[in-house]
């Protein structure tokens, strides 16, 4: 019915919500499908839940420039994929309006692509994986040392053991947190690192809790 509207300019998300707002107390149904935003998510949860549009460019959004706004992304990324109490589906496209997208790096070691045949508005489709996988500390450490390979320097001049432990233990979620517990200088330097490991640990303990 949306479709089938005249919409002047470019159609959005925000467009549809408000004509659903504008249109749900007309047409409420008990039964249905609710299409809303990471942010509207917070706080609720659905038997089923499919998160589209988790790719390259999207998920994290190309427009989150600065530190903080990468952290709220990835916060935002764990609110959606943690909202299914029974089914999630991780949807993406390998290319979206002639750019190449591809499968978001914050699904990594979270779900696995299936070699399923495409299906209507879906380029690909993805499920949840679940495996043994190491402790987030065992992540932390891996991490590190193949940091340290690649600047030759010792792994100790990266984190301290002491402080690995602590980030598997506190498991921050924004640079100020990490902060605390490695001091400014360091946060700044592994942050984007660290917090995109802790993040994708978080969300894949998560997901298989729902196994």
């Amino acid at each position: 019915m949306f479709l089938k509207l005249d919409h002047p300019g470019n159609v959005d998300g925000r467009t549809f919500t408000s004509w659903m707002r504008a249109t749900s107390a007309e047409h409420r149904s008990t039964e249905g499908v609710e299409v809303l935003t990471f942010h509207s998510a917070k706080g609720r949860e659905w038997q089923c839940v499919v998160v589209a549009g988790a790719e390259v460019g999207l998920m994290p959004h190309s427009s989150a420039i600065t530190q903080d706004q990468r952290d709220e992304e990835i916060r935002l990324a764990y609110v959606a994929l943690t909202r299914a109490s029974q089914q999630l589906f991780v949807t993406w496209c390998e290319s979206r309006k002639g750019r190449t997208a591809g499968q978001s790096n914050l699904l990594a070691n979270i779900v696995s692509e299936t070699a399923l045949k495409p299906e209507p508005q879906f380029v690909a489709r993805a499920k949840t994986k679940k495996l043994a996988t190491p402790s987030l500390e065992d992540e932390l450490r891996t991490w590190r040392s193949k940091r340290a390979s690649v600047i030759k320097q010792p792994v100790t001049s990266i984190i301290y053991d002491e402080d690995l432990r602590e980030i598997a233990k506190q498991l921050p979620k924004t640079t100020a947190q990490l902060a605390e517990i490695v001091g400014t200088i360091t946060a700044q330097k592994i942050g984007p690192d660290v917090l995109l490991i802790v993040a994708q640990a978080e969300s894949r303990l998560a997901l298989q809790t729902l196994k």
